[in-house]
């Protein structure tokens, strides 16, 4: 998310993370800060947010690493990619309120981004 590798990813992480904060709080999610500056602390309605490095591949749209802890639940039940980390490619802000309703409330991965995935006991997941 940072200007000192690739100046693309300064421009482009920056307005994702920002866009992922948004979404997640209208879904009555905490992010990682609060606008007033303040941390939060882990727990079910909480989803820590934040910039990863430059790892190429993506110009000016956005890497985006998704982990959603083994007892994540979607509103009242198990969601299925529980305990898996997901790694979605091309990302743009017109995207993340259809990924986070997908992956997050729905338990689908959305193909069209989807690069690869890891779940909690180290099987790897492709398409």
């Amino acid at each position: 998310g940072h200007g000192g590798r690739d100046r693309r990813c300064g421009t482009m992480g920056p307005v994702l993370l920002a866009e992922f904060r948004r979404v997640l709080r209208k879904r009555g999610f905490s992010t990682s800060v609060d606008d007033d500056g303040i941390g939060q602390v882990d727990g079910p309605n909480h989803a820590n947010v934040g910039l990863i490095s430059h790892i190429g591949g993506h110009k000016y749209a956005g890497n985006v690493i998704i982990y959603l802890p083994s007892n994540f639940a979607s509103s009242s039940s198990a969601n299925s990619l529980a305990g898996k980390g997901l790694w979605y490619g091309r990302i743009e802000p017109k995207h993340v309120e259809g990924l986070v309703e997908e992956t997050f409330v729905r338990g689908r991965v959305i193909e069209d981004h989807f690069r690869g995935g890891i779940g909690i006991d180290g099987q790897i997941y492709r398409l």
